[in-house]
């Protein structure tokens, strides 16, 4: 007799993809590890996107999914700009550009059910941000001895170090951390132990604090407006919103005095509001300029895999790179107004996914607005495996929401479970 499937989605353990799993892990295993072994994780990514296409091709055929590919294959074909001059580089920028779009394409393809990995990626940007603490704060000897891409001048903020420990640069260390914060937030299905959560805030917090970005600190409080207005039921969103109101008026008359030291010890929070002078943010401008003026000389193919990043400027003949400070910019540098397209179309789409997903959209924002913020001024898809962790969950958002799948998940406490449209195994396939 066939089990019920529709019933309770999680009454048995999910099934697990190995394949899949390892290429989430050995891309965060490769941190402290030389570029190489991250090129080796790109192509195990990259076989486990093929097997999921073989798998089920049908998860494919959908335009998430191709969207994805078209841009990575019209990346991979930006390896012959004759801008790129060698095989090497255009490699190592390909792996920057192209890691979040097959990762995103990863999470669309996973096969039965989707918990796994969006579990898996949320405990790997947890033991990496441990782990990097720990480092920072007792083994400053292992961070030094870290080989890193950037200047001195990125880690450090008014004259003080700022969190890397195992990350490449702080920006890695504080989208990890905007992360931690916004997820454990709120009881979600995929994480229901309080415990995990609670340990996932707390390093979140220590993360934000030490890493002093400034993006961080802006995307962390954007996310935490959207998840109290915009998630969840009506009623409970009302209840969030007036608790956050009257916890936030108390402790601004109770602890006036502490809040204005503890901003006084957060250079990051205080220089905020200078932004107006500030030449970090500033520069951002005439980059800006620099990469639009690139796409008008070359708006069909772009300047080739790797021409716009933060990192390969010296293995590019001069003028013909650029750090463009905006997501959307390095693709349209790279790939031309086709790639522009098609990231563009991309994004849009996983931000109509995760709004689709209504009562458990709050996870997907924990994702989405450090991603929407900081492509404002930075390159997020550069942050490897951060990128990586965050492209699965949106791809698993996006497969969710294409396919209208019901699973059953925690209902307030005293009620038992309700059906919700998420993240289970697909109607029909027996546990």
């Amino acid at each position: 007799m066939a089990k019920n499937t529709s019933a309770n989605a999680f009454a048995d353990p999910p099934k697990r993809w190995g394949l899949g799993e390892l290429a989430i892990g050995l891309n965060f295993l490769a941190l402290p590890l030389p570029t190489v072994v991250g090129i080796v994780a790109l192509s195990l990514l990259a076989m486990a996107v093929l097997a999921g296409i073989a798998r089920d091709p049908r998860r494919f055929f959908r335009p998430v999914p191709i969207a994805c590919a078209l841009l990575v294959l019209w990346l991979a074909i930006g390896l012959a700009n004759e801008n790129v001059l060698g095989i090497q580089t255009g490699l190592l920028g390909l792996r920057l550009s192209a890691t979040f779009v097959l990762s995103v394409l990863l999470g669309c393809l996973w096969p039965r059910d989707r918990l796994p990995p969006l579990r898996s990626a949320w405990v790997w940007l947890l033991l990496a941000s441990v782990a990097s603490i720990l480092v920072f704060l007792f083994f400053p000897q292992i961070e030094a001895s870290i080989s890193r891409d950037h200047d001195q001048y990125t880690a450090l903020f008014a004259g003080a170090a700022r969190l890397q420990g195992l990350w490449p640069s702080p920006a890695h260390a504080s989208l990890a951390a905007v992360f931690l914060v916004l997820a454990s937030l709120r009881r979600n299905i995929v994480m229901e132990s309080r415990w995990f959560r609670g340990a996932s805030l707390v390093t979140g917090i220590v993360a934000l604090y030490l890493t002093q970005v400034r993006v961080g600190i802006v995307a962390t409080l954007v996310g935490i407006a959207f998840i109290l207005f915009f998630t969840g039921r009506t009623s409970a969103r009302v209840q969030r919103i007036l608790i956050a109101v009257t916890a936030v008026a108390i402790a601004a008359i109770a602890f006036s005095e502490l809040i204005l030291e503890l901003l006084a010890a957060y250079p990051a929070l205080s220089s905020l509001l200078q932004a107006s002078s500030d030449t970090r943010f500033l520069g951002r401008v005439g980059t800006w300029e620099a990469g639009l003026a690139m796409v008008g000389d070359s708006p069909l193919f772009g300047w080739g895999a790797g021409s716009a990043g933060s990192t390969l400027g010296p293995q590019f003949a001069p003028g013909g790179h650029v750090t463009p400070h905006s997501l959307f910019l390095k693709y349209a540098v790279e790939g031309g107004i086709p790639a522009f397209a098609l990231i563009t179309f991309i994004v849009v789409s996983l931000v109509v996914a995760v709004g689709r997903t209504r009562d458990y959209a709050h996870l997907g924002v924990a994702v989405l607005t450090p991603v929407l913020v900081t492509s404002i001024t930075g390159t997020v898809v550069e942050a490897i495996p951060v990128s990586l962790a965050f492209g699965v969950i949106l791809g698993a958002y996006s497969a969710a929401a294409t396919e209208g799948v019901t699973s059953t998940s925690p209902g307030p406490r005293g009620h038992g479970r309700r059906p919700t449209r998420l993240l289970g195994p697909e109607p029909g396939i027996q546990r």
